[in-house]
């Protein structure tokens, strides 16, 4: 996993995109249900954040699961 500054980030993403990328982050690896669930938004933003290479997918039959490649850290 990669560490990125904050600031080098937060300018290119919504504030959809950062809250559910900060909590993919605190909490390492996630399930999509987990996600709809605490904020049904953050799955749209999901695909964005893989586009931009912040996080990765793995589906398997029963499940998706989300984690981040780039960590966040403060200046």
């Amino acid at each position: 996993m990669r560490e990125v500054s904050v600031s080098d980030v937060v300018a290119s993403l919504s504030p959809t995109e950062w809250e559910c990328w900060e909590y993919i982050c605190a909490s390492g690896k996630v399930s999509a249900d987990e996600l709809e669930r605490v904020n049904p938004a953050w799955l749209g933003a999901v695909g964005k954040l893989k586009a931009k290479g912040l996080v990765e997918t793995e589906r398997l039959p029963w499940k998706t699961y989300i984690w981040s490649t780039i960590d966040i850290f403060e200046e």
